[in-house]
This record gives C-alpha cells, structure tokens and sequence, in this order.
C-alpha cells in the first residue's frame, strides 16, 4: 500500500518535470507566466540604436537623406550591412533596433559603422573588415569630381552583449564634408577680346577610415555647382570639398587664356593656407589647427583682385585681410 503510493507520487513528480521541461524548451506561450493581470515578468534583449551629430547644431532628423549601417563581429569581420530610407527612420522616430537583424546573438560584441547620406558621390572601400573601411570622394578618370557634393557623416560605435534588457546606444556621427563660398572679383581688370578666363578649385584629402581620420592626400579638380562670369569680373564657387585639414593644399587656380588658347597670365591661391592664417581683431588664430578648421562646417571666401592679378583684398568668414597691390600673399 505505502509502495503504491510513493509510484504515485513519482509520476506526478516527473508529470511536473515533463511540464517544466516543455515549457522552457517552447516559447513559452503555453506556459503560466502570471496571468493576464500583468503580475508576471516579460523578458526582452532588444538593441535601440539613435544618433547624434558633431557639432551639435546638426539635427539627425533635418539633415538625413539616408543610413547605412555596417554590422561587424567581434573580429572586426563584416557580417551584413543595412541601407535605411529617411522615410523608414522617420516612421521609427529615427531611431534603429538592431535586435531585429537575424545575425546579432546574446553575449556577443558587434561593432556598427553609420554613413549618413551615402550617394553614388562617393566610394567606399574595404568593408569587409572593418580595419580597412575607406570612404573616398568618387572622381573621374580624369582625377576630378563632377557634380556637387552632398554632406557625408561617419559614425563608429561598440554594442556590448545585453541580455534580457532593453538597452539604447548612441552613435556621434562627425561630417567629413566642408562647405566652401567662393567669390572672386575683378576690379581695374580689363578682359582682353577673345580672351578666355577660367577657375577651379584644386584640392586634396579625401579619402577617411572608419574612425574619421583622413588618409592619402590625392590630388582632384572640384567642378564647382554654381560657377561663371557674371559680367566678365566675377566668378562664383559653391562646392563641397572633403574636411579640411592644416596639411591640405585646397587651391585657386585663376588663369587667362589668350585667343590661341595659349595661357598669358595665373594667379594660384592657396585657400587652406589663407584660412589658417586668419586673425581675429586680437590677433588670435581662428583656423590654425586641425580642431579649429573641425569646428568651422562653411567657409565664406570673397578675394578682391585688381589689374595684373594682384589681390587687394581677402576675406574669411567676415574677418578682412585688406592686402596692399604688388604684396604676395
């Protein structure tokens, strides 16, 4: 009688293991996690990923066209990338949960790459492993940029292992674009007939790593967007060039052109080292080292230039370099 009942409770004992077994083993939705009264513990391992701009005064949402986020292991080994329309981030208050992507696993480390405004104006290089990554200002076989560009942002950021939590990260996304204003007059300068005068803008740096460091320094024509005569004494630049560092050589090539096509006359400016050069009225340097020019997203340039090329005057941002004729910047 007693050894009846113990086999009895044996199977009810191991009747409770089979339950508990099938209910860890399920996903629990058979299984008494408090009731519908909300008294039990609902567990989640979601990633919220959002964003930041350097400087500050740049807002994620008024400035993004598009996302592309680079997925890498803990080996820096690209497992997947995810390119993101500004209408899906807008739908999700700009903001990425990367739990969703089927290669991310618990008590693993990932590293993310973001690229904000990605466009066929520029190449990237070596994704595969994230050591290597390159953005590059995309060129021509001639060496040059054909069309405006638009502004690149670049972003690097950890995701620790989270488990059973939700967990936001936010990734700083710094510009490695600047955008240059360029005004160039002629005054006292008469155009020869059947001359031809021409300008452009030759400039360097724009290859970058994934930390947003700046590479080789290769040489390019900038094809400016808005460019042209007004009445034969002034041009006009608007483009986007790669960040400005104090070891670039940004220039301005002026050059006149007789009727033969033979050149007469240049003038060559180097812009980069005319913005480093800029004083306040207290003398103090505003663009004289590579944080200084970081700080700066656009720069308003106005040269003033009288008869046999020579400047008058040169201005930066508002602050006047006023130049006497005949002294070489």
């Amino acid at each position: 009688m007693c050894m009846r009942n113990l086999n009895i409770g044996w199977i009810f004992i191991g009747g409770l293991i089979l339950l508990t077994i099938s209910c860890v083993k399920d996903d629990m939705s058979d299984c008494d996690t408090g009731g519908s009264s909300g008294g039990g513990i609902i567990e989640t391992n979601s990633r919220i990923l959002s964003f930041e701009t350097i400087p500050h005064k740049y807002k994620f949402e008024t400035i993004a066209e598009n996302l592309r986020l680079y997925l890498y292991d803990e080996d820096l080994f690209l497992l997947n990338y995810y390119d993101i329309t500004v209408q899906e981030l807008a739908a999700n208050d700009y903001k990425v949960t990367i739990s969703d992507w089927k290669e991310v696993e618990d008590e693993r480390l990932y590293h993310i790459m973001g690229v904000l405004n990605y466009t066929e104006h520029y190449e990237i290089a070596g994704e595969e492993h994230l050591e290597r990554y390159e953005t590059r200002i995309a060129r021509d076989e001639n060496n040059e940029t054909e069309e405006d560009l638009n502004h690149i942002f670049v972003g690097y950021i950890n995701i620790d292992p989270i488990t059973k939590t939700v967990y936001e990260y936010k990734m700083l996304l710094e510009k490695l674009t600047n955008r240059i204003h360029l005004t160039v007059e002629f005054v006292d300068f008469e155009l020869p007939d059947n001359s031809n005068l021409t300008a452009h803008i030759i400039g360097s740096n724009a290859e970058y790593n994934y930390l947003n460091h700046s590479l080789e320094y290769t040489s390019m024509i900038y094809h400016p967007c808005i460019y042209g005569p007004n009445d034969d004494s002034k041009f006009k630049f608007e483009i986007t060039t790669g960040k400005l560092y104090m070891e670039d050589d940004l220039e301005l090539l002026i050059e006149l052109y007789n009727p033969n096509g033979i050149r007469i006359e240049h003038i060559d400016i180097p812009l980069t080292e005319k913005i480093a050069e800029t004083q306040d009225d207290n003398g103090y340097y505003l663009y004289n080292t590579d944080e200084k020019l970081k700080e700066e997203d656009e720069y308003y340039l106005n040269i003033v230039i009288g008869a046999n090329f020579q400047i008058i005057e040169f201005n930066i941002n508002d602050w006047h370099l006023v130049v006497d004729p005949g002294i070489d910047l």
